[in-house]
């Protein structure tokens, strides 16, 4: 049985710059983004979550809970990253 690794995991929200359209940035962000965050070292495993641009939510409205999600609020994607932690192994050998 092999030893569970430590690993520091982060998920940043993702906002498109203004100043490009949405198809640009999408797929700047599927090609040489994830190409550039694929070779970062330590690097466990990298996702990507593209949002829609129209539906912000799983929910109906409701005027007793709050469920939408103001405009100037929402992201256009989330992005989960794991990476080995600081000072742990960066890779894993097996005899």
């Amino acid at each position: 049985m092999s030893r569970p690794e430590k690993t520091t995991s982060y998920m940043p929200p993702v906002w498109f710059r203004a100043d490009l359209p949405r198809e640009s940035a999408t797929r700047y962000w599927e090609g040489p983004h994830a190409q550039i965050a694929g070779r970062l070292p330590n690097m466990a495993e990298y996702v990507q979550r593209h949002f829609s641009p129209t539906d912000h939510g799983y929910w109906p409205s409701s005027p007793t809970v709050g469920s939408i999600v103001p405009s100037g609020r929402r992201c256009d994607g989330r992005s989960p990253v794991r990476a080995a932690a600081a000072g742990g192994p960066t890779t894993t050998t097996t005899p």
